[in-house]
Order: C-alpha cells, then structure tokens, then sequence
C-alpha cells in the first residue's frame, strides 16, 4: 500500500507476477540450438548465387515442432534466445506484442533472451512451436557489421534456441 501526499491510503492493488530471468548457462541444458550452419550455405537454394560471400542473401528460416501436451495447462512459458532476430509461433498465433526480438548484441560476448507466457496459447494435445528465423550480426546483409564480417566464414549463423521454463 502507498500514500498520497496527504496521507491517504491508495487502493490495494491487482496480484501481479513476475520470474527470475536465467541466470547461468547451466540454465539452458536440455535447449539444443537449431538453425542453418555456414558448412550448409554452399550450394543452398535460399542463398543468393552470384554475389560475393559478403554480399550473399539468406533468406528467413522458418522452423516448426510438434509436440503433445498430456495435462491441463495452468503456466506454461518459453524462454528463446537467438543469433538472430525471431518471432515465436505457437498453433499459429504470434507470440508476444512485439517483433523481431531480441535486440542486437555483440554476440562474442552476449545472446539476449526473451521469455513469453505462452500458456494461453497451448491446449491439451497436438500443439505446434514455430517461429521465423531472421539474420542477426553473423550474417548481416551488406557484409562486416560492427566490426564482425558476415560472410558465415566463422562457422556461426543465424540460430535459435529454445527451452520450455515451466508447464505447470
């Protein structure tokens, strides 16, 4: 409860809940990263032909898994983290208010994550988790951003993990 400058009390306020971001990478055991590797841009259709490795278009992913639920759903979150901008699909419906998260990092040294209470979404059954994969800083579209050359000569491209935080 909290007080006016007069002294008057405010209204109690509505329940309202939050979580504990994750806080080691041991958090993320059991997530596997899933995305195109450089070995497979080579000869691969989605990827521009004709151009310099620097200047190679690839095109979004677009990434889907089923999976049954067996019980009544009362919180349900995912907790996605990506080399890449993403937006989160579940049974068709967008996930969340906003798009083509997470921010931009240098990701030799920080991958943002974002995690969506998706329990409205799921239903007991045959659910589906699919998401747009976008390029992030590894595979930027004109080449060297911010210092790191895009050309997927580094090994490391636009992926996308994903763990289930809670199903309650």
């Amino acid at each position: 409860m909290i007080w006016d400058m007069d002294g008057i009390p405010s209204e109690w306020s509505t329940h309202a809940m939050w979580s504990m971001g994750l806080l080691n990478s041991r958090d993320w055991d059991g997530a596997q990263w899933i995305g195109l590797q450089a070995h497979e841009l080579k000869g691969n259709p989605t990827v521009q032909e004709g151009c310099p490795e620097t200047k190679k278009i690839l095109s979004a992913r677009y990434l889907r898994r089923n999976f049954n639920v067996d019980k009544e759903i009362r919180l349900a979150t995912a907790t996605v983290s990506a080399l890449g901008f993403f937006d989160l699909y579940v049974n068709g419906q967008l996930v969340g208010d906003h798009l083509l998260s997470p921010a931009l990092t240098n990701y030799q040294f920080r991958a943002l994550y974002v995690t969506f209470d998706i329990s409205d979404q799921l239903k007991k059954g045959l659910n589906a988790l699919g998401a747009v994969l976008g390029n992030g800083r590894y595979f930027p579209p004109r080449g060297s951003f911010g210092g790191i050359q895009g050309d997927g000569s580094s090994g490391k491209n636009s992926n996308l993990g994903c763990r289930n935080s809670s199903l309650i």
